[in-house]
């Protein structure tokens, strides 16, 4: 059994029925009722009915207190929207939206010195809602339920400049507050052209990650494919392989015959 809306043991359909009962005076204030949304929760703590209420409970009070049913309407400061990079390139071959996310091109310090740590991580809890948003034309397109959408970071020069205590302390409050708010919808956390110092920057956030949500990282090299595209921050499509998956030495060799292939830029 998935857990999943036509995909749930008899004890599991007990669990959701109990779930609602329980959440009577939440269920006309939930941004959603349906049994897709509150499978989430009880799928976030293993159909555990306290801890699953006293979850979304705490959801509601965060909603309220980020007025989150406005927040798509929200600007960040100028800064953020000119040099924050990110935004969304596409779905993946089951249709779930594709956020991008450039890292190595951000000037952390710079960032955070002409605006607030607060309005960083109100700009990327935007990003959440918008992505649910996406997820939720998705499925009116395609016909089928999309709850899921995929994360990619592009780390391509990564530096200690990223590594300054306030920037990591973003990402820290980002990934808390992703476990705790968005519970099984990330499908994927893609970190693509990952260099040495990845594993130092990983380090400082993954506490703050559920084992579940470590699961779904795939770390790749250089080799993303986009079908069906001219650019990254265009595609109408998004597929990857694991053609590098690092740090293995047979595949490092097949990139760099790979490379080797490309022509120069004078051809």
């Amino acid at each position: 059994m998935s857990s999943r809306v036509g995909d749930l043991s008899p004890q599991q359909q007990e669990a959701l029925a109990r779930f609602r009962e329980n959440l009577q005076d939440l269920l006309p204030i939930l941004p959603n009722a349906d049994d897709y949304f509150l499978l989430r929760w009880l799928r976030a703590r293993n159909f555990d009915l306290q801890k699953s209420e006293d979850m979304l409970r705490r959801h509601m009070e965060f909603r309220k207190q980020q007025d989150l049913d406005n927040i798509v309407t929200w600007q960040p400061p100028e800064v953020i929207q000119l040099y924050d990079s990110g935004g969304l390139c596409g779905y993946d071959y089951e249709g779930c939206p594709v956020y991008f996310n450039i890292i190595g091109s951000l000037d952390p310090k710079g960032l955070l010195l002409s605006a607030s740590k607060q309005d960083m991580i109100r700009k990327r809890i935007k990003v959440c809602e918008l992505l649910l948003h996406e997820c939720e034309l998705q499925t009116q397109k395609l016909g089928r339920k999309i709850e899921m959408a995929l994360m990619v970071f592009d780390m391509e020069g990564l530096s200690l400049k990223h590594l300054w205590k306030p920037a990591v302390e973003v990402y820290q409050q980002f990934f808390s507050i992703l476990e705790a708010n968005y519970p099984e919808t990330l499908k994927n956390l893609i970190v693509i052209r990952a260099p040495k110092l990845f594993p130092v920057a990983f380090n400082l956030v993954k506490s703050f990650m559920s084992e579940e949500t470590r699961r779904k990282i795939v770390i790749l090299g250089d080799v993303l494919r986009f079908d069906n595209t001219y650019s990254r921050m265009h595609a109408k499509k998004l597929s990857y392989t694991v053609e590098v998956l690092l740090p293995d030495k047979a595949s490092e060799e097949t990139l760099q015959s790979l490379k080797a292939m490309r022509p120069s830029p004078t051809q």
